[in-house]
Parts: structure tokens; C-alpha cells; sequence
């Protein structure tokens, strides 16, 4: 279904996801396969070096699903918005039909722009992971991920968003996504032993009370082979 505007509407598979606490590889595996889940080719980027607690086989994971082949962490100015002058572009595109949706998309940051399929194609859900957001400077991440306007257009061209963030999350920043996904981990056991609860927004399978990852796993109907990761 499109709108008059030329995008489409929100779906279940398009809401966007934030996964914050402690235990980077939970997180990250919680993050890898929520984002499989909607889309087996999906794209990772992180803000920051990965941390020394994250194992070599999730590290190798990771690498088969970053964005452009690219490993290190993206540069910040990726995440900053575009200067687009709404009076210029109108006189430089005729139709009203599309005017509204191409100024939407210029006005994503670089990064952003980068996932979105244009022109757009029945059945695509382009989904980005971008790992490690508390590393963004604040005037950034305010610019971009706290700004509502850039979650509705990502939404409305059906991409599918999951960040994670080390520890507590401005409450801000978590308002602006669809759920919110808190985890716990110990950090003598295994990741697979975190628990996970929501947080914020949730679907009628996320799990709402703290519960075993595994638990949740299977409430979330994840693949079961990540888990053994």
C-alpha cells in the first residue's frame, strides 16, 4: 500500500527497536537477530571499537553484515543531517506527487540515505544496525536519532532501524523508538544467560517481564542457532 506522498504505510516489520544495558555481546546478538529476522541481508554499522569482553566468533558475525564492507566505526558526521533548501528544490521538481518524499530522504543523514532503495521496490525492507550509539556526540545523536522527523521517514520508506546503546538511554532517545528492549548480563556468564524485558512499546510476543534471553528467544521466534553462538 502507498500513500499519496509516494511512500508506504508503517508495517509490524518496519518498527524500529532501541536494545540498551550491560553485556555488549547480548546486546549485539539480541541486535543481530531481531534485524535477521526482518531482513536475512540487513546492514551493521557501529559508533565505537567493539569492546575486549566481545568474543572472536561474534566479532566474525558481525563482520559478515557490515555496512559496505566496512569494519571500523562510522564517522559521526555520517549521522548529521543535510542542509536542503525546501524553496530551491521545490522550483527544481515539478511533481507535487514525489516533491515531499525526495526532500524527506536528501534531508537523512549520509548514513542513512545509504540504505534507503530508491526507487523503491514492493516487498523491499531495507534494515540497518547501528551499534553503540551512547558513542555519538550529543549534538548529533539530537540531530538525528533524538529527532522525530527522521524516525517518520524512515518509517515511512520502510526501513527498519535497531540501534543499541551502553547502558541507560536518554529518555528522549528511547521515546523516539517503537520498542525498547533492556538487557541484563552478568559478566561471569554466558550471554546467552542475560535477561532481557521491554522497556518501552512492545508487540503482544515481546516479552514484558524479565525473563532468561532463551525465554525471550523463542517468545520473539528468533533463529536458535544464534544462540549457541
Amino acid at each position: 500500500m502507498v500513500r499519496a506522498n509516494g511512500f508506504r504505510v508503517r508495517t509490524e516489520s518496519t518498527r524500529s527497536t532501541l536494545i540498551h544495558g550491560t553485556g555488549e555481546t547480548s546486546r549485539a546478538m539480541l541486535a543481530f537477530a531481531l534485524a535477521q529476522k526482518v531482513n536475512p541481508g540487513f546492514a551493521w554499522a557501529r559508533c565505537a571499537q567493539p569492546g575486549p569482553l566481545l568474543g572472536s566468533k561474534v566479532r566474525e558475525l558481525l563482520a559478515t553484515h557490515a555496512l559496505e564492507g566496512r569494519i571500523a566505526p562510522i564517522d559521526p558526521s555520517e549521522l548529521a543531517r543535510p542542509e536542503v533548501g525546501a524553496e530551491t528544490f521545490n522550483a527544481l521538481v515539478a511533481s507535487a506527487t514525489y516533491r515531499n518524499m525526495l526532500l524527506e530522504l536528501l534531508r537523512l543523514p549520509p548514513l542513512l540515505q545509504g540504505v534507503v532503495p530508491y526507487p523503491f521496490q514492493e516487498g523491499e525492507r531495507p534494515t540497518l544496525v547501528l551499534a553503540d550509539t551512547q558513542a555519538l556526540p550529543e549534538v548529533v545523536r539530537h540531530g538525528s536519532l533524538e529527532d522525530a522527523g527522521l524516525h517518520e521517514t524512515l518509517h515511512h520508506a520502510r526501513v527498519t532501524l535497531i540501534a543499541t546503546w551502553e547502558g541507560t538511554p536518554p529518555p528522549l532517545l528511547k521515546s523516539r523508538f517503537d520498542r525498547v528492549f533492556a538487557v541484563e548480563e552478568v559478566a561471569t556468564a554466558p550471554w546467552g544467560d542475560a535477561r532481557v524485558w521491554s522497556d518501552h512499546g512492545r508487540l503482544e510476543t515481546d516479552p514484558l517481564e524479565a525473563q532468561p534471553m532463551a525465554t525471550a528467544w523463542r517468545r520473539l521466534a528468533l533463529d536458535p542457532q544464534l544462540l549457541h553462538v
